[in-house]
């Protein structure tokens, strides 16, 4: 299991990702940080284009919400591997 933390300071309009889990390198796979776009985590297991591609819909006018939508379509094992709170 992968614990992930996206935050954003909204007085400065910085983000900020953290990300653990059991799985070597696991912060050269997960975190994706875009300036002026937002923070994305991806699971350890998961796609890692997941948070390039999220990015790129965000930063393209997608809603958090629409662009997690648009990765569930593309990706058949999606339950498994992305988790929303």
């Amino acid at each position: 299991m992968t614990w992930s933390i996206v935050a954003r300071d909204d007085g400065a309009g910085q983000f900020g990702v953290a990300v653990s889990t059991c799985r070597l390198a696991v912060g050269a796979r997960c975190p994706h940080v875009r300036a002026g776009v937002g923070a994305i985590s991806t699971q350890a297991a998961g796609n890692p284009y997941w948070g390039t591609v999220g990015l790129d819909l965000l930063e393209a006018g997608d809603s958090p919400a629409g662009a997690l939508v648009k990765l569930r379509a593309a990706e058949s094992d999606a339950a498994q591997r992305l988790w929303v709170c």
